[in-house]
């Protein structure tokens, strides 16, 4: 699956898995060494609407020689939201 995102803050709509609609969001910091991508999918679940938000912050370090991710999540399925750290060293 390829996406496609304006680095703005404007509003990105798309179709997820399950068909569900996705409303994203990214914008890069004033110092532009920070993007912040925000999402939104709705599912329906047994006939009830069920939102989920989740959110990246990527981060160049060291002159642009470290990247740094961090993923949140809310849960799902009654599992508890969860923050994921990702970092990556260019030698």
């Amino acid at each position: 699956m390829e996406q496609t995102l304006t680095l703005d803050g404007q509003d990105n709509q798309s179709v997820a898995f399950m068909n569900a609609p996705r409303v994203q969001n990214a914008v890069w910091s004033a110092e532009k060494d920070t993007l912040t991508i925000s999402s939104k999918i709705v599912f329906m679940i047994e006939d009830k609407q069920t939102e989920f938000r989740s959110g990246e912050i990527w981060t160049l370090q060291k002159r642009g020689r470290k990247l740094v991710i961090i993923r949140t999540a809310d849960g799902f399925m009654g599992r508890g939201p969860t923050v994921t750290k990702l970092v990556y060293n260019r030698y």
